[in-house]
């Protein structure tokens, strides 16, 4: 497989057991785009995030243009007590800017501290 096709694959498997066990899985590699339009979303959903002072860093971007499907995933402070409300509404924001995509974010776990 390709990076790209075990990015996809992997993601999958990891939506699927958080949706079915509440259980989220790191198993996964990721896959990198090359393309200016794709570096283009991500800055703009970069410039979302800054607004959003709870969020310590996003990672994982990744465009996968066979399926118009983005992911990408947000680490949370603690001090955040609604995560899944900032992301809906960042979803929302990116969607209204790139609504030819569909997205799906993970809310990591900030375990450095």
């Amino acid at each position: 497989m390709t990076a790209k096709e075990i990015h996809r694959l992997t993601r999958e498997i990891q939506v699927w057991v958080y949706s079915a066990f509440g259980i989220i899985l790191t198993i996964w590699i990721y896959a990198s785009n090359n393309d200016w339009e794709f570096a283009k979303i991500q800055k703009e959903l970069n410039q979302i995030i800054k607004n959003h002072e709870n969020i310590i860093q996003m990672h994982g971007f990744y465009v996968d243009d066979s399926t118009n499907h983005i992911s990408f995933d947000l680490i949370f402070n603690y001090k955040e007590e609604n995560p899944e409300k900032i992301v809906r509404k960042i979803k929302k924001e990116i969607k209204n800017k790139f609504p030819d995509y569909e997205y799906s974010v993970i809310i990591d776990n900030d375990i450095s501290e």
